[in-house]
Protein backbone atom coordinates (compact mmCIF):
# COMPACT_ATOMS: atom_id res chain seq x y z
CA UNK A 1 0.00 0.00 0.00
CA UNK A 2 3.10 2.22 0.79
CA UNK A 3 3.71 2.38 -2.71
CA UNK A 4 -0.03 3.28 -4.09
CA UNK A 5 -0.26 6.02 -1.20
CA UNK A 6 3.21 7.62 -2.61
CA UNK A 7 1.96 7.43 -5.69
CA UNK A 8 -1.08 9.78 -4.75
CA UNK A 9 1.06 11.79 -3.12
CA UNK A 10 3.18 12.50 -5.97
CA UNK A 11 0.62 13.23 -8.71
CA UNK A 12 -0.92 15.69 -6.13
CA UNK A 13 2.71 17.58 -6.33
CA UNK A 14 1.88 17.68 -10.18
CA UNK A 15 1.23 20.09 -12.45
CA UNK A 16 -1.24 17.56 -13.98
CA UNK A 17 -3.33 17.70 -11.05
CA UNK A 18 -3.20 21.12 -10.68
CA UNK A 19 -4.31 21.48 -14.78
CA UNK A 20 -6.62 18.72 -13.99
CA UNK A 21 -8.48 20.85 -11.26
CA UNK A 22 -8.46 24.37 -12.75
CA UNK A 23 -10.35 22.45 -15.73
CA UNK A 24 -13.09 20.72 -13.58
CA UNK A 25 -12.65 20.76 -9.15
CA UNK A 26 -14.55 17.70 -9.21
CA UNK A 27 -14.67 15.01 -12.71
CA UNK A 28 -13.54 12.83 -13.80
CA UNK A 29 -14.61 9.73 -11.72
CA UNK A 30 -12.64 8.19 -10.53
CA UNK A 31 -8.99 9.95 -10.78
CA UNK A 32 -8.64 13.34 -10.33
CA UNK A 33 -7.31 15.10 -7.37
CA UNK A 34 -10.73 15.57 -5.50
CA UNK A 35 -11.22 10.90 -5.41
CA UNK A 36 -7.25 10.84 -4.03
CA UNK A 37 -7.48 13.60 -1.68
CA UNK A 38 -10.79 11.95 -0.15
CA UNK A 39 -9.05 8.73 -0.07
CA UNK A 40 -5.84 9.73 1.70
CA UNK A 41 -8.65 11.64 3.82
CA UNK A 42 -10.26 8.33 4.56
CA UNK A 43 -7.09 6.71 5.67
CA UNK A 44 -6.01 9.68 7.97
CA UNK A 45 -3.18 10.95 6.10
CA UNK A 46 -4.79 14.11 5.01
CA UNK A 47 -1.57 15.54 5.83
CA UNK A 48 -0.20 13.62 3.04
CA UNK A 49 -1.82 15.76 0.88
CA UNK A 50 0.26 19.08 -0.99
CA UNK A 51 -0.52 22.38 0.57
CA UNK A 52 -0.83 24.18 -2.85
CA UNK A 53 -3.25 21.67 -3.97
CA UNK A 54 -5.32 22.47 -1.09
CA UNK A 55 -5.26 25.65 -1.72
CA UNK A 56 -5.87 25.59 -5.49
CA UNK A 57 -8.91 23.61 -4.81
CA UNK A 58 -10.24 25.77 -2.22
CA UNK A 59 -9.89 28.86 -4.99
CA UNK A 60 -11.87 26.48 -7.42
CA UNK A 61 -14.35 25.89 -5.70
CA UNK A 62 -14.98 29.10 -4.81
CA UNK A 63 -15.44 30.18 -8.80
CA UNK A 64 -16.24 27.20 -9.68
CA UNK A 65 -19.65 26.02 -8.22
CA UNK A 66 -23.07 28.12 -6.98
CA UNK A 67 -22.73 29.44 -3.26
CA UNK A 68 -26.14 27.48 -2.96
CA UNK A 69 -28.08 24.26 -3.93
CA UNK A 70 -30.46 25.05 -6.15
CA UNK A 71 -34.35 23.92 -5.27
CA UNK A 72 -36.44 24.84 -8.23
CA UNK A 73 -35.50 25.39 -12.19
CA UNK A 74 -36.04 28.92 -11.43
CA UNK A 75 -32.74 29.37 -9.12
CA UNK A 76 -30.54 28.19 -12.14
CA UNK A 77 -28.46 31.01 -13.89
CA UNK A 78 -28.46 30.59 -17.22
CA UNK A 79 -25.74 28.48 -19.35
CA UNK A 80 -24.96 26.61 -16.12
CA UNK A 81 -23.86 23.11 -16.48
CA UNK A 82 -25.59 21.22 -13.61
CA UNK A 83 -23.44 18.34 -13.69
CA UNK A 84 -20.50 20.52 -13.52
CA UNK A 85 -21.65 23.44 -11.63
CA UNK A 86 -23.97 22.57 -8.44
CA UNK A 87 -21.97 21.22 -5.31
CA UNK A 88 -24.81 18.20 -4.47
CA UNK A 89 -24.24 17.59 -0.24
CA UNK A 90 -21.90 14.71 -0.57
CA UNK A 91 -19.13 16.38 -2.50
CA UNK A 92 -20.06 19.38 0.04
CA UNK A 93 -19.69 17.49 3.06
CA UNK A 94 -16.70 15.79 2.60
CA UNK A 95 -14.59 18.44 0.48
CA UNK A 96 -15.11 20.62 3.85
CA UNK A 97 -14.47 17.76 6.30
CA UNK A 98 -10.65 17.64 4.54
CA UNK A 99 -10.65 20.91 4.34
CA UNK A 100 -11.45 21.19 8.48
CA UNK A 101 -8.80 18.26 8.65
CA UNK A 102 -6.07 19.88 6.84
CA UNK A 103 -6.51 23.01 9.09
CA UNK A 104 -7.19 25.14 5.79
CA UNK A 105 -9.46 28.07 7.11
CA UNK A 106 -12.19 27.02 5.41
CA UNK A 107 -15.46 28.98 7.46
CA UNK A 108 -13.21 32.03 6.33
CA UNK A 109 -12.84 31.08 2.56
CA UNK A 110 -16.78 29.80 2.31
CA UNK A 111 -18.65 32.31 4.53
CA UNK A 112 -22.10 30.59 2.87
CA UNK A 113 -21.42 27.28 4.28
CA UNK A 114 -23.64 28.16 7.44
CA UNK A 115 -26.29 28.90 5.56
CA UNK A 116 -25.86 26.08 3.06
CA UNK A 117 -26.36 23.37 5.94
CA UNK A 118 -29.15 25.59 8.12
CA UNK A 119 -30.87 25.70 5.28
CA UNK A 120 -31.17 22.27 3.25
CA UNK A 121 -31.62 20.29 6.78
CA UNK A 122 -35.37 18.86 5.78
CA UNK A 123 -37.83 18.41 8.07
CA UNK A 124 -36.88 14.17 8.91
CA UNK A 125 -33.40 15.68 9.76
CA UNK A 126 -31.67 14.48 6.72
CA UNK A 127 -30.72 16.13 3.28
CA UNK A 128 -30.74 14.85 -0.07
CA UNK A 129 -29.10 15.62 -3.26
CA UNK A 130 -31.71 14.21 -5.52
CA UNK A 131 -33.81 16.61 -7.76
CA UNK A 132 -37.47 17.17 -6.60
CA UNK A 133 -36.58 15.85 -2.99
CA UNK A 134 -37.19 19.44 -1.49
CA UNK A 135 -40.39 20.13 -3.87
CA UNK A 136 -41.69 16.16 -4.20
CA UNK A 137 -41.06 13.62 -1.86
CA UNK A 138 -40.10 15.46 0.97
CA UNK A 139 -37.97 13.07 2.15
CA UNK A 140 -34.17 12.51 2.89
CA UNK A 141 -31.30 10.26 1.69
CA UNK A 142 -29.29 8.85 4.20
CA UNK A 143 -26.10 8.65 1.77
CA UNK A 144 -26.38 12.59 1.08
CA UNK A 145 -27.04 13.59 4.74
CA UNK A 146 -23.75 11.64 6.26
CA UNK A 147 -21.31 13.74 4.87
CA UNK A 148 -22.95 16.96 6.23
CA UNK A 149 -23.06 15.29 9.51
CA UNK A 150 -20.44 14.17 9.71
CA UNK A 151 -18.99 17.75 8.93
CA UNK A 152 -21.01 19.32 11.56
CA UNK A 153 -20.01 16.60 14.16
CA UNK A 154 -16.19 17.09 13.44
CA UNK A 155 -15.84 21.31 13.37
CA UNK A 156 -17.37 22.31 16.62
CA UNK A 157 -17.04 25.69 15.17
CA UNK A 158 -19.13 25.76 12.48
CA UNK A 159 -22.97 27.73 13.56
CA UNK A 160 -23.29 28.59 16.56
CA UNK A 161 -23.24 26.01 19.73
CA UNK A 162 -27.54 26.12 19.96
CA UNK A 163 -27.58 25.69 16.26
CA UNK A 164 -25.20 23.23 15.31
CA UNK A 165 -26.61 21.05 18.63
CA UNK A 166 -30.21 21.38 17.25
CA UNK A 167 -29.27 20.32 13.71
CA UNK A 168 -27.04 17.19 14.95
CA UNK A 169 -30.31 15.98 16.87
CA UNK A 170 -32.23 16.28 14.26
CA UNK A 171 -29.73 14.42 12.27
CA UNK A 172 -29.17 11.71 15.28
CA UNK A 173 -33.03 11.62 15.15
CA UNK A 174 -33.45 10.54 11.38
CA UNK A 175 -30.58 7.57 11.72
CA UNK A 176 -31.98 6.85 14.88
CA UNK A 177 -35.85 6.83 13.70
CA UNK A 178 -34.31 4.36 10.76
CA UNK A 179 -32.32 2.04 13.42
CA UNK A 180 -29.33 2.92 11.17
CA UNK A 181 -30.57 1.21 8.31
CA UNK A 182 -34.00 0.60 8.45
CA UNK A 183 -37.22 2.07 6.61
CA UNK A 184 -38.59 4.43 8.49
CA UNK A 185 -42.20 3.65 7.37
CA UNK A 186 -41.46 -0.46 7.94
CA UNK A 187 -38.87 -0.96 10.53
CA UNK A 188 -38.84 -5.01 9.80
CA UNK A 189 -37.37 -3.86 5.95
CA UNK A 190 -33.74 -2.46 5.28
CA UNK A 191 -33.84 0.61 3.06
CA UNK A 192 -31.38 -1.34 0.93
CA UNK A 193 -29.47 -4.46 1.45
CA UNK A 194 -26.19 -2.66 0.12
CA UNK A 195 -26.24 -0.63 3.54
CA UNK A 196 -25.66 -4.16 5.48
CA UNK A 197 -22.42 -4.72 3.75
CA UNK A 198 -19.24 -2.41 5.07
CA UNK A 199 -16.97 -1.11 2.21
CA UNK A 200 -14.02 0.91 2.05
CA UNK A 201 -13.39 3.38 1.10
CA UNK A 202 -16.73 4.80 1.40
CA UNK A 203 -16.32 7.79 -0.63
CA UNK A 204 -20.24 8.89 -0.19
CA UNK A 205 -21.32 5.61 0.03
CA UNK A 206 -23.26 4.55 3.60
CA UNK A 207 -23.26 1.80 5.36
CA UNK A 208 -24.15 0.38 9.00
CA UNK A 209 -20.47 1.38 10.20
CA UNK A 210 -20.43 4.41 9.15
CA UNK A 211 -23.78 5.36 10.34
CA UNK A 212 -22.81 3.92 13.66
CA UNK A 213 -19.71 6.10 13.67
CA UNK A 214 -21.67 8.99 13.63
CA UNK A 215 -24.28 7.91 16.21
CA UNK A 216 -21.12 7.37 18.55
CA UNK A 217 -19.50 10.84 17.65
CA UNK A 218 -22.78 11.92 18.23
CA UNK A 219 -23.38 10.48 21.85
CA UNK A 220 -19.49 11.15 23.02
CA UNK A 221 -20.31 14.83 22.74
CA UNK A 222 -23.88 14.62 23.92
CA UNK A 223 -24.36 11.80 26.23
CA UNK A 224 -28.42 12.42 27.20
CA UNK A 225 -29.20 10.99 24.32
CA UNK A 226 -27.13 7.67 24.78
CA UNK A 227 -29.28 4.98 25.27
CA UNK A 228 -27.29 1.71 26.23
CA UNK A 229 -30.08 -0.81 24.61
CA UNK A 230 -29.53 1.21 21.32
CA UNK A 231 -26.31 1.82 21.10
CA UNK A 232 -25.86 -2.58 21.61
CA UNK A 233 -28.54 -3.35 18.59
CA UNK A 234 -26.72 -1.36 16.51
CA UNK A 235 -23.48 -2.77 17.48
CA UNK A 236 -25.00 -6.34 17.10
CA UNK A 237 -26.12 -5.25 13.60
CA UNK A 238 -22.57 -3.61 12.99
CA UNK A 239 -20.80 -6.90 14.40
CA UNK A 240 -23.20 -8.94 11.83
CA UNK A 241 -22.41 -6.93 8.78
CA UNK A 242 -18.71 -8.02 9.06
CA UNK A 243 -19.74 -11.70 7.70
CA UNK A 244 -21.02 -9.96 4.47
CA UNK A 245 -17.66 -8.02 3.86
CA UNK A 246 -16.63 -8.30 0.39
CA UNK A 247 -14.82 -6.05 -2.20
CA UNK A 248 -15.81 -3.07 -2.84
CA UNK A 249 -19.66 -3.72 -2.67
CA UNK A 250 -19.72 -0.36 -5.04
CA UNK A 251 -18.08 -1.93 -7.76
CA UNK A 252 -21.31 -4.50 -7.79
CA UNK A 253 -23.98 -2.06 -7.31
CA UNK A 254 -22.51 0.68 -9.03
CA UNK A 255 -23.59 3.40 -6.44
CA UNK A 256 -20.32 4.73 -6.33
CA UNK A 257 -17.96 3.24 -9.46
CA UNK A 258 -20.02 4.03 -12.50
CA UNK A 259 -19.12 3.15 -15.53
CA UNK A 260 -19.33 6.73 -16.80
CA UNK A 261 -18.12 10.02 -15.48
CA UNK A 262 -17.42 13.59 -17.37
CA UNK A 263 -14.23 13.49 -19.59
CA UNK A 264 -12.82 16.44 -21.71
CA UNK A 265 -11.40 15.90 -25.33
CA UNK A 266 -8.22 18.19 -26.59
CA UNK A 267 -10.81 20.64 -27.84
CA UNK A 268 -11.99 21.23 -24.31
CA UNK A 269 -15.64 19.90 -25.12
CA UNK A 270 -17.16 17.77 -22.25
CA UNK A 271 -19.02 14.35 -22.61
CA UNK A 272 -19.30 11.16 -21.42
CA UNK A 273 -16.86 8.24 -21.83
CA UNK A 274 -15.45 5.27 -19.46
CA UNK A 275 -13.82 6.23 -16.77
CA UNK A 276 -10.55 4.89 -14.45
CA UNK A 277 -9.35 4.27 -11.56
CA UNK A 278 -5.63 4.97 -9.75
CA UNK A 279 -3.36 2.18 -7.48
CA UNK A 280 -4.78 3.39 -4.17
CA UNK A 281 -8.01 2.68 -5.11
CA UNK A 282 -7.39 -0.54 -6.58
CA UNK A 283 -5.39 -1.90 -4.09
CA UNK A 284 -9.03 -1.94 -1.87
CA UNK A 285 -10.57 -3.64 -4.71
CA UNK A 286 -8.53 -6.75 -2.77
CA UNK A 287 -10.97 -8.42 -0.56
CA UNK A 288 -8.85 -9.17 2.08
CA UNK A 289 -7.60 -5.32 2.41
CA UNK A 290 -10.93 -4.16 2.71
CA UNK A 291 -11.91 -6.88 5.31
CA UNK A 292 -8.70 -5.85 6.86
CA UNK A 293 -9.69 -1.96 7.18
CA UNK A 294 -13.21 -3.14 8.27
CA UNK A 295 -12.53 -4.78 11.18
CA UNK A 296 -10.00 -2.61 12.59
CA UNK A 297 -12.44 0.11 12.21
CA UNK A 298 -15.23 -1.88 14.48
CA UNK A 299 -13.28 -2.44 16.83
CA UNK A 300 -11.56 1.28 17.29
CA UNK A 301 -15.58 2.04 17.87
CA UNK A 302 -16.08 -0.82 20.17
CA UNK A 303 -13.23 0.16 22.35
CA UNK A 304 -14.72 3.96 22.20
CA UNK A 305 -18.16 2.59 23.10
CA UNK A 306 -16.68 0.70 26.31
CA UNK A 307 -15.37 3.74 27.37
CA UNK A 308 -18.51 5.90 26.82
CA UNK A 309 -20.86 3.19 28.67
CA UNK A 310 -18.13 3.21 31.56
CA UNK A 311 -18.37 6.84 31.53
CA UNK A 312 -22.39 6.51 31.84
Amino acid sequence: MKNAIDLSIKYLESESAEKSIKLDPYWPKWNSPWWHMLLLFELGMTEKISGKIVNLMAETIDSHYLHYFPLVESELPDGLDPYREIMCHCAFGSIFQIFHDYGYDYKKKFPWINEWIEKYQMVDGGYNCEEGAYTESRKSSVMSTLPVLELLACDTGLLSPQKRKEILVKGFKYLRKKNLIYSSSNPDKIMDPDFFVPAFPRFYYYDVIRGLRFMLAFASEFPEFYIKNEFKNWFIEAKNSLENVRCNSMLDTQTLFETDGKWVNDDGEWLWKKTSTFPLLDYFLKPDKVILRIQNEYRELFEKWEKIDEQG
